[in-house]
């Protein structure tokens, strides 16, 4: 799914990605298969790959990448967070920090941001991406906890505590990613 380059999409300091995942390939596709890529004619702000035997997340931003160990054999969905800011990066699995990076995310024009591919056809995923979240902010543990199940956009008294930090938010299939706008509504 391609969605059209905003520069609020673009990395710049301190941002978190969130989303739910559930693999659904039984054999290895000879590749690692992608949930998200923020990409730019010069390098990757992030790809962010489920592991080719289901057993980790990995991210790959500029020339760096590091793998988080779990194993997502399981077939049920799994909430997957990579939260960074100016001087590394985390990646969480279902509540624990499973790796950590002491190199930041690439900070790049956004050229294109994809779900579920590269670039559209390299990297293909096959399984299922739950809601997609993007937070101009660094989350912490708590808060990903306590409101990975909650709706990202106010809904009568719950009202996440970043909702000033939220980017954008998917809506599949319906609508792909929606962008927020300063109100805290999907445009």
């Amino acid at each position: 799914m391609a969605i059209q380059p905003d520069p609020a999409l673009a990395v710049n300091g301190d941002i978190t990605v969130e989303f739910w995942v559930a693999p659904g390939w039984e054999n290895d596709p000879g590749f690692d298969p992608v949930v998200a890529s923020n990409i730019s004619v010069e390098n990757a702000s992030y790809i962010i790959a489920i592991m080719r035997d289901r057993d980790g997340v990995g991210v790959l931003s500029g020339g760096a990448e590091i793998v988080a160990p779990f194993d997502f054999s399981d077939g049920k969905l799994h909430h997957v967070a990579i939260v960074a800011a100016d001087d590394g990066f985390s990646i969480i699995v279902d509540g624990s920090v499973r790796g950590i990076s002491e190199t930041a995310l690439g900070a790049y024009d956004v050229d294109a941001f994809w779900i579920g591919s590269i670039d559209g056809s390299l990297g293909a995923f096959t399984g299922d991406i739950g809601q997609l979240r993007i937070w101009n902010a660094a989350l912490d543990l708590e808060t990903l906890e306590t409101f990975k199940f909650q709706p990202a956009f106010p809904q009568g008294d719950i009202v996440h505590p970043f909702i000033d930090a939220l980017v954008a938010a998917s809506v599949f299939p319906e609508a792909g990613l929606l962008l927020v706008e300063n109100d805290n509504t999907p445009q």
